[in-house]
């Protein structure tokens, strides 16, 4: 999310962390039918320009319109990474962040 890349962490729910907050806007900005919504934001190690952010996401629809069955089970997956534009300070707060997902599932970033 771009928001992130930039240092734009708004306020979002209970959220402290700004690694909390880039997971739930990143959660609320999903737009789902159906299904329940998971969010993974990982945060690099070290905050400089050119570093990585990836915001993984991941909906299992319960196939609530029944029109046609969905591959791998239900799951739809979504990964972004994108360069960290501003490497200014204070640097932010958190490291990875993820939902909890079902017992025998995984995330795929």
């Amino acid at each position: 999310m771009r928001q992130g890349v930039v240092r734009n962490f708004v306020a979002c729910g209970t959220e402290t962390t700004d690694a909390g907050k880039l997971k739930c806007e990143a959660k609320r900005q999903i737009d789902t039918l159906t299904g329940t919504k998971y969010v993974k934001v990982i945060m690099p190690s070290v905050w400089k320009k050119t570093a990585p952010l990836i915001v993984c996401a991941m909906v299992k629809s319960d196939g609530g319109i029944g029109l046609l069955p969905l591959p791998n089970g239900g799951w739809i997956t979504s990964s972004t990474q994108m360069s960290i534009e501003q490497d200014a300070t204070p640097l932010p707060t958190g490291t990875t962040v993820a939902d909890a997902l079902p017992a025998g599932v995984s995330w795929s970033c």
